[in-house]
């Protein structure tokens, strides 16, 4: 009797040598799939065995490419809460509506983070990771800690592929003194995205609640106040997800925020950068940081934006791409959400187009700021 050789995970073969029934090689339906909305290829798990071993989790190829190919078509992702359902709704940056899910869950949101392409959701009694794209929701366990959270953060590590849910809390140390500790959460993604808690160290600063972290390329950055009689009244506090350790940043030289302006930190093509203008003025300096080893910085981009409603927060920074140019997505004064064309220098206003498609009025302000999204494939294990 022969013996039977096991055969090896799909995702192991060399692509070109699979075919479906068809007689399609395995390449050419990824590329396929890889051109399509991900609400659509997770409908296709049900198409075959061999679809649902592809799709199940999504293959690691036709997850780079997806994610390559979403990256030319940013979208924008509205979220609401009420009661005890989420809502989320994705249009194009003209305003059409391209998807739209709700979900129930167990108790009312109080805040929430985004990071490529996921949503953490803090509840009074939950904590939940959401995939818009695949419409996945994954209960995080809960940690007895969170009840005494101080402000919490959703980072990618794109080294290792996984998110990290970051919170800190406030407790008093063997000297009685108070520090603020770090507890991080890891999603690894597909089935095994269930893990730990774990305490990671105390932050060298105490963070504001003003100013809450934004994740580039693997780090936590906040705006802090500085030390006295260190010149700047302004630093950049840094939390690295790989090597779990704080370290801080200097600003541009010449930067001359104080805490009390509308500056800001933002993420513009994979570089970390600085957002300056005085209140109720309509000039911008961002500066980008060019070297993260050295801190060297330099002044990208600088314009004034005139509008009826003065801006008073840059949400996003969007790519060129497919005929668009790059453009800054701006909240101003009175609700209004305006696209700021970098090259033009046009303004156009999303706010009606938004009312019609979503359905809902969007003067209600801050519970429907829009997040940057581009669709994803990542798989949280969960539905």
């Amino acid at each position: 009797m022969e013996r039977m050789e096991r055969k090896p995970k799909l995702h192991q073969h060399q692509h070109s040598e699979i075919t479906n029934d068809a007689g399609l090689p395995l390449d050419l339906i990824i590329d396929i799939l890889s051109r399509l909305p991900a609400k659509f290829i997770c409908q296709f798990r049900c198409v075959s065995k061999l679809w649902r071993a592809i799709l199940s989790p999504p293959d690691p190829v036709l997850q780079n490419l997806h994610r390559n190919r979403s990256n030319s078509t940013p979208l924008l992702l509205f979220f609401y809460n009420s009661y005890h359902y989420i809502f989320f709704s994705s249009l194009d940056t003209q305003g059409q509506l391209q998807n739209w899910f709700t979900k129930q869950i167990g108790s009312p949101v109080q805040s929430r983070r985004f990071c490529q392409g996921l949503m953490c959701l803090l509840c009074s009694e939950h904590v939940y990771v959401c995939n818009p794209s695949t419409q996945e929701l994954l209960q995080v366990p809960y940690s007895s800690k969170l009840c005494d959270i101080y402000d919490f953060a959703l980072g990618f590590l794109p080294s290792t592929n996984e998110y990290k849910i970051a919170h800190w809390f406030l407790e008093r140390d063997r000297n009685l003194d108070m520090v603020m500790v770090c507890q991080l959460f890891t999603i690894k993604g597909g089935p095994n995205s269930h893990g730990t808690w774990r305490v990671v160290g105390n932050s060298p600063h105490f963070l504001s609640v003003r100013r809450h972290p934004i994740c580039v390329n693997g780090s936590f950055y906040w705006l802090v106040n500085g030390l006295r009689n260190s010149g700047n009244s302004m630093k950049i506090l840094a939390f690295d997800l790989a090597t779990e350790e704080y370290e801080t940043v200097l600003c541009p030289k010449t930067y001359s925020g104080r805490y009390d302006d509308t500056d800001q930190l933002l993420s513009i093509e994979g570089s970390l950068c600085l957002v300056y203008g005085k209140q109720g003025e309509p000039h911008i300096d961002i500066w980008m940081m060019k070297d993260r080893k050295n801190q060297i910085w330099t002044k990208e981009y600088s314009f004034d934006i005139f509008a009826t409603n003065r801006p008073l927060w840059i949400l996003q920074y969007i790519p060129s791409g497919d005929g668009r140019d790059e453009e800054m997505l701006i909240w101003s004064q009175k609700g209004c959400l305006l696209f700021y064309n970098i090259k033009t220098r046009c303004i156009r206003n999303m706010g009606n187009l938004i009312n019609k498609n979503i359905g809902i009025d969007f003067d209600m302000g801050v519970h429907l700021w829009p997040h940057l999204y581009f669709d994803s494939l990542y798989s949280l294990g969960a539905r």
